[in-house]
């Protein structure tokens, strides 16, 4: 019997200023799905945190809330990271699609299996209608990826809490990649949480730090430099 696992993404800097951008998701099995969802509306309960709570809505009142959520991910052995980092400005592709396309390709590739299942969800953009059509051409009864993506979605992340956690680790190693908690008032709130996860990675900073692709729990694979035509 293969397992079969949900994989929720999202992307911090595509479109925003930063010499970085980030495309990546969090894992787990369909069928802890329900029990990890319960877990987070109990955290969400505990501290009366309603709504979206992705990493733009991190802040001082809700930061206690935040660190037991990052702690949460890292106890639940069933949850899973992935993240791929890209330079910008000096990596080269033939157009954005094209960057957003191999960037997600960079994603799967090395985290799926293809002996298991995996569903894939996309956090929904207005302004674009072609990108998952490509992704299920790129994932679906392909070579490298055989039949082990059953379907590729869009969601709203306002709906979706696993999608609001990617959403959550990405900004936070986005934020320091960027060096964006070095300016001049960069939320301590946010540097915090920064914190709260390298230490459970046993690093010092986020900023510049990749894993080797073997890296299970909290995987973040730096695309280089380079050209991608």
């Amino acid at each position: 019997m293969r397992n079969i696992y949900n994989v929720y993404c999202d992307e911090s800097r595509v479109d925003s200023p930063g010499e970085y951008m980030l495309i990546g998701g969090v894992m787990c099995p369909m069928d802890n799905k329900k029990e990890i969802v319960g877990k987070i509306h109990a955290l969400r309960a505990k501290y009366k945190v309603q709504g979206e709570f992705g990493w733009k809505t991190v802040c001082p009142s809700k930061l206690v809330f935040f660190q037991d959520l990052i702690d949460y991910f890292f106890d639940e052995n069933t949850l899973c990271f992935r993240c791929v980092i890209l330079e910008k400005e000096t990596t080269v592709f033939s157009s954005a699609d094209a960057r957003f396309q191999k960037t997600y390709y960079q994603v799967f590739n090395n985290w799926l299996d293809r002996r298991e299942f995996y569903r894939i969800f996309i956090d929904h953009r207005v302004d674009d209608k072609t990108r998952v059509a490509t992704l299920r051409r790129c994932l679906i009864n392909t070579r490298i990826f055989g039949e082990s993506v059953k379907f590729v979605e869009e969601v709203e992340s306002s709906d979706n809490d696993l999608i609001q956690l990617a959403d959550l680790l990405i900004g936070a190693v986005g934020y320091q990649w960027n060096e964006l908690d070095t300016i001049d008032g960069a939320s301590q709130a946010k540097i915090s949480v920064c914190n709260s996860i390298a230490r459970h990675i046993s690093t010092d900073t986020l900023a510049m730090f990749s894993t080797g692709p073997g890296e299970d729990k909290f995987n973040i694979f730096h695309f280089g430099s380079y050209m991608c035509r």
